[in-house]
């Protein structure tokens, strides 16, 4: 199909559009870990849709192993590209986690934006 082409070729939409559809088996058969690998795709292009996609993987365990501190830095940069829904993910995280937990979250926010600021 286009969507697969599209996909195929590196389109940040199609790839997180081919990701749902394996998360709900629309079209193909249900596949988190499938899902999630098109999802990453989208989301490491800086789709935020997929990054609060993401984030919210990470914090349910679904296709990814259940991971908060990286739920919350997925989410951190969705927040960052406008996803409102990733904020209040975000925020949900915060209350949630431990302090060593949110430390780590904050960690990782801070390295991803040394690593983004100098390639």
């Amino acid at each position: 199909t286009l969507l697969q082409k599209a996909a195929g070729q590196g389109n940040a939409y199609a790839q997180y559009q081919r990701g749902l559809s394996y998360i709900v088996g629309r079209g193909v058969f249900q596949d988190d870990a499938k899902g999630m690998r098109w999802v990453r795709k989208a989301a490491e292009q800086g789709d935020a849709r997929a990054q609060w996609q993401m984030g919210l993987a990470y914090h349910t365990g679904q296709g990814v192993p259940r991971d908060d501190p990286t739920a919350y830095l997925w989410s951190h940069r969705a927040a960052l590209g406008g996803e409102a829904r990733a904020a209040a993910l975000k925020d949900l995280l915060a209350r949630k986690m431990s302090l060593s937990q949110l430390a780590k979250a904050e960690g990782l926010v801070v390295e991803d934006g040394i690593k983004k600021n100098h390639p």
